[in-house]
């Protein structure tokens, strides 16, 4: 004798063994009815049903989901990770991804994502966990990223006119020495006393702090050469040697340029 077996989620089977395991969708509830099939000189009988059985819901591991991903570029605050299902024959009916202390968020299939750290060289974590059916969980996997690290800012080396000289004549490559004492001018243009602005060749303590890119060449190694996109950039500015220092110098960011 054998037995015909249906389940409420599936069509009948015959040739059912006593104590078989069938297959039915894991986390959908299910009963089951039998009928006896009996068969003897080429003939073969069915009886009649079986009041319902007590319903179960099926149910199998969740499986390890699985994350990874990758560090932020140079002066990018963002990481990026994936995130994967479990594979194999598991009941994985969701996975759930967590950011940092952020909160567990379901996620219906495999995927990607970035996250935006608030920082550079900033890390976090990014952890995830496969739910069966039952809502049971599967082991924690976990990714630890890293934001970009910062360019950081170029050293720059500053001049201005010292307070008490207020002007310094400025020179370029091809011109005679435009400093003339009697009366003291720069490139014809007289000088006057005070906390004046110029104009002409001189750089003035009122033209504030300029950059600088380096020292001039030869008689001019103890001048500042003004960096480009400064005022008089590409110009000269006595910075000492053969005469008195005329400018104050500043640092930021690590510069150290001296003439």
């Amino acid at each position: 004798m054998t037995y015909c077996v249906t389940l409420s989620t599936s069509a009948e089977q015959c040739g059912v063994a006593s104590g078989a395991v069938l297959a039915s969708p894991n986390g959908t509830n299910v009963y089951a009815t039998v009928r006896a099939r009996a068969a003897a000189d080429g003939q073969t009988s069915v009886g009649d049903a079986s009041p319902a059985s007590g319903t179960v819901k099926p149910y199998g591991t969740p499986g390890s989901a699985k994350v990874s991903g990758s560090n932020g570029a140079q002066d990018s605050q963002n990481v990026s990770y994936s995130w994967s299902y479990p594979t194999g024959a598991v009941d994985a009916k969701s996975i759930e991804v967590k950011v940092g202390t952020g909160a567990w968020t379901a996620k219906s299939g495999n995927g990607s994502d970035t996250h935006n750290t608030g920082g550079y060289s900033t890390s976090v974590t990014i952890k995830v966990r496969a739910k069966n059916s039952i809502g049971q969980y599967g082991p924690v996997d976990s990714v630890s990223l890293k934001s970009g690290a910062k360019t950081p800012p170029p050293p720059v080396t500053e001049v201005r006119v010292q307070e008490g000289i207020w002007h310094s004549c400025t020179q370029a490559p091809g011109e005679s020495d435009n400093y003339d004492t009697g009366p003291i001018r720069c490139d014809g243009t007289p000088s006057v006393a005070g906390n004046t602005n110029m104009g002409g060749k001189w750089l003035d303590y009122a033209d504030g702090w300029v950059q600088v890119s380096g020292c001039g060449p030869g008689y001019y190694s103890n001048w500042y050469q003004i960096a480009a996109g400064q005022h008089h950039a590409g110009r000269w500015v006595r910075g000492g040697g053969q005469k008195t220092n005329t400018v104050d110098v500043r640092d930021q960011n690590g510069g150290g340029i001296r003439c």
